[in-house]
């Protein structure tokens, strides 16, 4: 008889992001509302996938303040950090 240790559980944080969403965003979190941004849709550049886009809702300062996913994108990981087009210095993380 052949018995395996059981491996230890996977934390749900990394469930979803690894295995149920195959690296497509489900939500973020806005780390900087950076500058020079427009209500409109806009791409994210960095961390670990591709073509995710988001729609922005922005102050009267034109930071970031709202953002709700467009286009969820494939192969990102949990804490990953996107750098907001067309402005300047907004960031949101992958959560």
């Amino acid at each position: 008889m052949d018995i395996k240790t059981p491996k230890p559980p996977v934390p749900i944080s990394e469930t979803l992001s690894s295995y149920g969403t195959s690296g497509m965003i489900t939500s973020v979190v806005i780390t900087a509302g950076g500058s020079g941004y427009s209500a409109d849709t806009q791409a994210g550049a960095g961390g670990t996938g591709s073509s995710a886009t988001f729609d922005l809702t922005v102050s009267g300062a034109a930071a970031i303040t709202g953002i709700a996913v467009n286009n969820v994108g494939s192969d990102y990981s949990y804490g990953d950090i996107l750098t907001i087009a067309d402005g300047s210095s907004g960031t949101v993380k992958i959560n």
